[in-house]
């Protein structure tokens, strides 16, 4: 397995990959949050983080959406 997963100009740790859909149009990875803020007073509060997605669209991108289809097919079990 690869270490790193690279995307055009984006290089993707897998460990940070918390979602990845993928159909015959393009994928979707969703990344997960390197940061969570949020507030708390006297036991109650909010919690917040924000998802990063990266689009590889079949039809733009044709060599990156190949390279991440043999990227799954080559990591599933």
């Amino acid at each position: 397995m690869s270490r790193f997963l690279r995307i055009g100009e984006i290089i993707i740790n897998p460990k940070w990959i918390s979602y990845m859909s993928i159909n015959a149009q393009g994928c979707k990875i969703r990344i997960a949050p390197m940061e969570i803020d949020g507030w708390w007073v006297a036991g109650s509060g909010s919690v917040n983080s924000d998802f990063k997605y990266v689009e590889v669209k079949k039809e733009d991108q044709p060599n990156d959406y190949d390279k991440i289809k043999k990227w799954i097919e080559e990591n599933s079990e």
